[in-house]
């Protein structure tokens, strides 16, 4: 559309745009068209807090960052540079909130009832980078074959100690009490 002051003022007190995109279609004498359609809505931007969490989220070195359902990996990669187009929406941020909360729901359950198949189900989760999060690789390797039924005390242990630390300590957007 050919720019128009009065339109492009008025879609700046709509959408609470800033003075530098007014310049820019001004200088390019075009709004795009995207704005003037019925059904277009503007992402407002998440909130410090939030901001927060999704950091304590993605500086977990075994969340899947390309795996955060209702948010394209290449987004969650330029926030982490801090590139120009690097706004986390707040839906975003809520469906982030859902995946972790689906994570921490895994984690609870295993904890419940620690055994090889909710084991198996929490390591199976889309945000979680199993070979990371359990970080003994013989650990590992003998979950992956299916040999939990033989594990000792100790190593249920130190499973159990890991999915508490997991829940207790490094998952953000703790629920509310």
């Amino acid at each position: 559309m050919q720019y128009n002051q009065e339109i492009a003022e008025q879609l700046q007190k709509k959408y609470g745009f800033g003075a530098s995109t007014l310049r820019t279609w001004k200088s390019r004498n075009y709004i795009p068209d995207r704005y003037m359609k019925e059904g277009f809505k503007w992402k407002k931007p998440a909130s410090e807090k939030d901001l927060a969490g999704f950091d304590q989220l993605i500086a977990l070195p075994f969340i899947k960052k390309s795996s955060i359902k209702g948010i394209e990996g290449y987004r969650v990669y330029d926030y982490m540079r801090g590139g120009n187009n690097a706004l986390i929406s707040k839906d975003e941020i809520n469906h982030i909130k859902k995946s972790v909360r689906s994570l921490r729901r895994k984690a609870l359950i295993y904890l419940d009832r620690p055994n090889d198949k909710t084991l198996e189900r929490l390591l199976k989760h889309y945000l979680l980078r199993p070979t990371v999060f359990i970080d003994d690789k013989k650990l590992y390797d003998r979950i992956r074959k299916k040999l939990a039924k033989n594990f000792t005390e100790k190593e249920w242990d130190i499973i159990t100690q890991k999915v508490k630390k997991l829940v207790e300590e490094q998952l953000p957007f703790k629920p509310n009490k």
